[in-house]
């Protein structure tokens, strides 16, 4: 069906004349009729019928007519629709963080780029180093954000985010509480060590074996983060931790940082995503924002 025709027979119905639809096409009124003409031959019925004056649809011409216009609409939403995704403005969007990042960098990334962008939907995973570079290789996610010391794989495409400092953290009133000691004696105190993969634990563990010193008390071993520097902040043992995760326990006083003779700690934070994969409008524009504003954090 010629749908230049059918634009032409719908503008005819919705002016209510072919000198109308003339008039709001910009074409002439021959060759509007024209066009008429062929697409009831096309169909097989006539379209129009005399009355008066003027001229109305035949039962034919209402229920195409009525058609037409579902599909001129139809038409528009595809468009809108096409337009909004191409632009980034929908979309969904799959992050893998790692637990640094998930608590305390993406809430606000999320936060400010949903302000500009409400209709796209964002996925978190969360987890370790080791799990997000997993379904980054498997592309089960669009790219990961990630706090490490580890070597990545050569398929990663590597964004430099921000540097975070860290601290070993007693409880504010350990024997060690704000002094100076060396990296011997704090592997002799209770640690609160991370799970297997863990950034933080790849960092001690490599220290340990530059030192060429060990862990002498891990009593305690958890997950996530949060749960390491909780049990510090509730009075036990010992924890290496980011600084932008122990400020709020800093600044009530239930931390308290050591530190150690001859070390300077800080790790970056990486957007990670698979080198030759492409991306939709929506997740390149919140890469970029994260890009962007990671300074802020």
């Amino acid at each position: 069906m010629n749908l230049n025709a059918l634009r032409h027979f719908v503008s005819v119905v919705k002016t209510g004349s072919v000198t109308g639809a003339a008039r709001e096409l910009h074409i002439s009124q021959p060759a509007i009729s024209m066009q008429i003409k062929n697409l009831e031959k096309e169909l097989g019925h006539t379209l129009f019928k005399a009355r008066g004056r003027g001229i109305e649809l035949t039962e034919a011409g209402e229920v195409v007519y009525q058609q037409a216009v579902k599909l001129f609409l139809a038409e528009e939403e595809a468009e809108r629709i096409i337009e909004q995704y191409t632009s980034g403005v929908t979309g969904n969007i799959r992050v893998f963080a790692t637990n640094f990042p998930a608590s305390y960098l993406m809430p606000g990334w999320i936060a400010g780029f949903k302000q500009l962008y409400p209709e796209t939907g964002i996925q978190i995973f969360s987890g370790n180093t080791k799990s997000a570079l997993d379904k980054l290789m498997k592309n089960e996610i669009d790219f990961a954000v990630i706090a490490s010391h580890s070597s990545l794989p050569d398929e990663a495409d590597i964004v430099h985010l921000l540097d975070d400092e860290l601290f070993f953290i007693v409880p504010w009133n350990h024997p060690l509480a704000s002094k100076r000691a060396e990296f011997e004696d704090l592997m002799e105190e209770d640690f609160i060590l991370r799970g297997e993969g863990s950034s933080t634990r790849a960092l001690v563990e490599s220290l340990c074996q530059i030192k060429q010193v060990q862990l002498q008390r891990t009593p305690v071993q958890v997950e996530r983060l949060e749960e390491a520097i909780g049990i510090v902040a509730s009075g036990y043992g010992i924890t290496l931790a980011p600084r932008l995760a122990i400020s709020p326990y800093m600044d009530r006083g239930l931390l308290s940082v050591v530190k150690v003779n001859d070390l300077y700690l800080t790790r970056r934070i990486k957007l990670c995503k698979k080198k030759g994969n492409h991306f939709s409008p929506a997740v390149k524009n919140f890469m970029n924002y994260i890009v962007n504003n990671s300074h802020k954090s």
